[in-house]
């Protein structure tokens, strides 16, 4: 059942800093990770094991991916459900030092090489992200009515417990104590987990949920809220064991074929969906969740089209290209996610204080007054001339990467700056109700 504002509960949500800080650090992120390839250059497109490309890949995945995920599930959690992470300031302070400074030294221990780095990343990003999934699964538990999107949240939790386990046992072998007989498939696997399982399981769920109370489309079928999450992850627990186990090759191809045709199925009626929207206004954050949908589509084609037919040029270009695709809709879908969730709650605890203080001469702004559509229309056009270059980069010429990463950084400096002045609007029309509300009491 879709949830409107009206079944939405803040009683029990945190205080709106403990996501914006998640929210305002992962474009920093971004950042980072347009310098890192302006630094590095065509190292982070030669090939996917190298220092530089592993550690520009967990700059996305952990300084930018998960830190809004986890920001998002801390307020969104108890304001669908009404259930609160426990302890949920200490929870988001502890992840927030975890993400930030163990993202930085596991990105510096790839690039340097130094031991004391990685064993500092495993300490904090094991304890930040461990506090957090005890918080979350605590959470999860006590929510009293079983949702699509409150199963997927359980099993994207799994699976981020997965990703984390393997990255803590790769880390390990990395510094000399551990050794893998054969460590591309347990990274393979810890990949496979953290993309497709705790970022892919995640996105989906939540979707069910925000594209038709933010967007006013139909709701997804009732067969793929309730299917499509436990048959990814099955997929997933499959493959992983034919992979790690069995080393099935064939087996887990196979089966891989299956998991991406099944996102397939989730990509194709996302379309239609946003094809059938019942208010047809202009919504400027579909052109981001546009391309992430024909970014997946496109990892999906490259990866079919390389287990049939032999790859024109050298299939690791592909392989990155597939990883690129897949890491840029993530992207995609995170920034149409943070344009919405940000003023939503904006106005939503706004609203509340409003009624909290029986204080109604102080008009709250309306959600799309917030931001202008005018900035996010250029923070898309930065972004996706950034991700056409880097995928220029890989088929065509090299230096390419070079304009890529400069559009990559502006792209996310802007993206900090729209965050802003959300939280600028936010904190004016919180004074002006916190002062209208003082006059009598002075009076």
């Amino acid at each position: 059942i879709m949830l409107g504002t009206a079944n939405l509960s803040l009683e029990q949500a945190p205080p709106l800093s403990i996501p914006f800080r998640f929210f305002l650090t992962a474009p920093l992120f971004g950042v980072v990770a347009g310098l890192l390839v302006l630094f590095y250059g065509s190292e982070v497109i030669t090939s996917r094991w190298l220092p530089a490309t592993l550690g520009l890949t967990h700059v996305i995945t952990l300084g930018f991916l998960t830190m809004v995920m986890c920001g998002a599930m801390m307020q969104m959690l108890p304001v669908l459900t009404g259930s609160p992470l426990p302890r949920v300031r200490f929870v988001g302070a502890s992840l927030h030092i975890g993400l930030v400074v163990g993202t930085s030294a596991l990105v510096l221990s790839f690039l340097t090489g130094f031991n004391v780095l990685t064993w500092m990343a495993m300490f904090f990003l094991g304890v930040g992200l461990g506090i957090f999934l005890v918080a979350l699964f605590v959470a999860l538990i006590r929510v009293k009515v079983t949702s699509a999107t409150i199963t997927g949240m359980r099993l994207a939790g799994f699976a981020l417990f997965l990703t984390i386990a393997l990255g803590l046992l790769l880390l390990v072998a990395r510094s000399g104590w551990l050794e893998f007989s054969q460590p591309r498939l347990w990274v393979d696997a810890h990949l496979g987990w953290g993309l497709v399982g705790w970022v892919g399981l995640l996105l989906v769920s939540v979707s069910y949920q925000v594209v038709p109370m933010f967007h006013v489309t139909p709701e997804y079928p009732g067969w793929m809220r309730g299917a499509l999450g436990k048959i990814l992850f099955i997929l997933l627990l499959a493959w992983s064991v034919g992979w790690l186990m069995l080393s099935q090759q064939m087996v887990s191809e196979f089966i891989l074929a299956l998991l991406l045709l099944v996102l397939l199925t989730f990509v194709v009626t996302t379309f239609r969906l946003f094809l059938k929207k019942k208010r047809k206004v202009r919504d400027v954050t579909l052109w981001f969740w546009r391309a992430s949908l024909i970014g997946v589509l496109g990892a999906v084609i490259i990866w079919f089209s390389l287990e049939f037919v032999p790859p024109t040029w050298d299939a690791s270009i592909w392989a990155l290209m597939i990883g690129a695709l897949a890491l840029f809709a993530a992207m995609a879908v995170i920034n149409a996610m943070l344009y919405k969730i940000a003023p939503f709650l904006s106005w939503f605890h706004l609203q509340h204080r409003q009624l909290a203080l029986g204080c109604f001469s102080v008009s709250v702004p309306h959600m799309k007054t917030f931001l202008s559509d005018r900035a996010v229309i250029s923070q898309f056009y930065l972004w996706l001339s950034g991700v056409m270059c880097f995928l220029l980069a890989l088929l065509l010429h090299w230096q390419l990467v070079y304009p890529g990463a400069i559009l990559m950084a502006a792209s996310n400096l802007y993206l900090f700056w729209n965050l802003v002045s959300i939280v600028r609007l936010y904190n004016k029309v919180n004074r002006q109700l916190t002062a209208e509300a003082a006059k009598p009491a002075r009076d």
